[in-house]
């Protein structure tokens, strides 16, 4: 299990490479799950939200 604030590094990181590929389709990307709470013991798995406008429109 990991612990401490490399979560947040790890998640601003991925987040990014999200927004770049997405653009301005992504209304929101959010850390969510056990390692978006600090101090809280987690399994090496990031989870993320990617929030965007149309979900039907696959295209963009």
């Amino acid at each position: 299990m990991i612990r401490g604030p490399a979560w947040p590094q790890r998640f601003e990181a991925l987040a990014q490479t999200i927004r770049d590929a997405v653009g301005e389709k992504a209304v929101s990307v959010e850390h969510i799950g056990s390692t978006a709470v600090p101090g809280l013991a987690t399994k090496p798995i990031l989870d993320l939200l990617l929030t965007v406008m149309d979900v039907e429109d696959e295209a963009a």
